[in-house]
């Protein structure tokens, strides 16, 4: 995802605070969700627990490239300052 795509369409390039918590709060929020069910629940069958876990899973790596391409986004800003 580019810059412009990181920041919600915007061909200016900028991030509006909002849409920079939504990016990040959204994989964070769905994580501690997934591990509060499988740490409250524990007569979850197998089957179940491994759907849980892999949606856990995704999310992490959702995380990931929306560090990533912060990380990516803020270094291009420091170029063009």
């Amino acid at each position: 995802m580019t810059g412009t795509e990181l920041a919600g369409g915007r061909t200016d390039g900028r991030l509006s605070y909002e849409e920079l918590e939504h990016e990040l709060k959204t994989p964070l929020t769905t994580i501690r969700s997934l591990a509060e069910i499988l740490h409250d629940f524990p007569d979850l069958s197998d089957e179940e627990r491994r759907l849980f876990l892999e949606r856990l899973s995704d999310e992490n790596r959702r995380m990931a490239e929306v560090v990533e391409r912060l990380l990516g986004y803020l270094a291009l800003q420091r170029m063009v300052i």
